[in-house]
């Protein structure tokens, strides 16, 4: 079975979540889960110990923490926490944490977590439905979409602010069925070594003047990255003028997923990569 870690924010609707909790835990998944400081006012963390048989994170900072015995051990909760993780879930996510999330602040156990997880992570809104609206949270959603998270749609009616319209969490059997579809597709390639090329080659004429083209490579990029996502072992070859994501610092990896990257300029020199690496794979794709 799966290693789920659950992130859970002190939205209302985070009672809820032991429920999710309980129908995780009887199909025999390993349930990890972390709250923000405030989610602990709405759902008690010793009943999600007892349900979960492991310790709930909440302080990124422990009264008995001791840096030496970080550096002997070489393990940190919040690190290894991420590495184990097969799916990473926020329920209920807050407009609060979105937006940290989304700007990368990572000032608790979640959002530290989440930087440093190369996992799928699922992200499940629950606010007043004109938070939900607001351009800022919506801006915020769609930068986690860019990052390659998955967020569900809140579902509609009575909220808990009293008002009518969309903005509660959705029903805990529909986000365990969200939940188990990522699983599963993690399956689909595993096992497999998937080759993909990028961008397009630069030739030289002389010093000064090169052929080239306009070929990005960044569907290359998003190949690669969903054949990772299905479970496969990919070598992605880009070209040096693919583009880094927007905002991230030149020389910095194309992809921060655990992709094999190599770089190259001419033909030549994509010939020389595609030779060493196809009797490696099962798939080839060029971009």
């Amino acid at each position: 079975m799966s290693n789920i870690v659950i992130g859970i924010s002190s939205g209302i609707a985070a009672f809820k979540i032991l429920d999710l909790i309980r129908l995780l835990k009887k199909d025999g998944h390993s349930l990890h889960v972390m709250m923000t400081e405030k989610a602990q006012n709405i759902v008690s963390p010793k009943r999600i110990e007892e349900m979960t048989g492991y310790p709930v994170f909440i302080n990124l900072f422990e009264d008995n923490f001791s840096y030496e015995q970080i550096l002997k051990g070489k393990k940190i909760d919040h690190i290894e926490i991420a590495k184990k993780a097969d799916i990473f879930i926020i329920a209920p996510a807050t407009a609060n944490t979105i937006a940290r999330c989304a700007c990368g602040i990572a000032d608790d156990f979640i959002t530290t977590s989440i930087l440093a997880t190369i996992s799928p992570v699922l992200i499940c809104p629950s606010m007043n439905d004109k938070m939900w609206y607001h351009p800022a949270t919506q801006h915020n959603l769609k930068t986690l979409e860019s990052y390659g998270y998955e967020i569900m749609t809140p579902a509609s009616g009575s909220l808990a602010c009293g008002t009518d319209g969309i903005g509660r969490l959705p029903d805990v059997k529909v986000i365990k069925k969200y939940i188990e579809s990522i699983l599963s597709r993690k399956k689909l390639l595993e096992g497999k070594r998937v080759l993909v090329t990028g961008g397009g080659t630069i030739e030289p004429i002389d010093d000064v003047r090169v052929i080239t083209n306009r070929s990005s490579g960044k569907m290359g990029k998003a190949l690669a990255e969903m054949a990772y996502r299905y479970g496969a072992d990919v070598t992605f070859i880009h070209s040096k003028n693919t583009p880094n994501p927007p905002n991230r610092r030149v020389n910095t990896p194309i992809s921060y997923l655990y992709i094999k990257q190599f770089s190259f300029s001419t033909s030549d020199e994509l010939k020389i990569f595609i030779l060493s690496q196809q009797e490696k794979s099962s798939t080839v794709s060029k971009r």
